[in-house]
């Protein structure tokens, strides 16, 4: 049985605070102002992985890092898009990379990047939300198959 720590993740700056993010150009993003998500996005993904994690049932524990809990591996990564992205249509774009890290050898055993951008079923903002919470449904399914995957592949000792 596998004992399973989550880290914060990292994130850029605008990802760590609660207005909605969006996209106009390659290189030009903005902040709603009056449009904000209930946690930043990086703590709202976090806390996402950890509730799938626990909740899938295939690990004898999963918590916190810095938690009193001990683990065989840590589960750590980088938010990097979390954003309206305005184009010729909208979309909410959602990117990250995680990775499995072993304890015991201090080595990274898996990895994983995502990227996707749902369309919104609309232009409002709420359209938008939308779009993103799918987006980020989708990838964390990717990564918790993913994890579960290695470890059916690569049974601990």
């Amino acid at each position: 049985p596998v004992r399973l720590l989550v880290a914060r993740l990292n994130a850029p700056m605008i990802l760590r605070d609660n207005r909605i993010v969006y996209r106009t150009g390659a290189n030009e993003v903005g902040t709603y102002e009056y449009h904000r998500w209930a946690e930043p996005p990086a703590l709202m993904v976090e806390v996402n992985l950890l509730h799938l994690l626990r909740e899938s049932g295939k690990y004898q524990s999963v918590a916190e890092l810095g938690s009193s809990a001990r683990g065989d591996f840590v589960v750590r990564g980088r938010l990097r898009d979390f954003e309206e992205v305005d184009t010729e249509t909208i979309a909410g774009r959602v990117s990250m990379e995680i990775e499995l890290y072993e304890q015991k050898t201090g080595q990274t055993v898996w990895s994983h990047f995502y990227s996707h951008e749902e369309p919104a079923r609309g232009g409002d903002i709420a359209a938008v939300v939308e779009a993103l919470d799918r987006s980020l449904r989708s990838s964390l399914a990717e990564v918790t198959a993913g994890l579960a995957q290695y470890f059916a592949k690569n049974p601990p000792r």
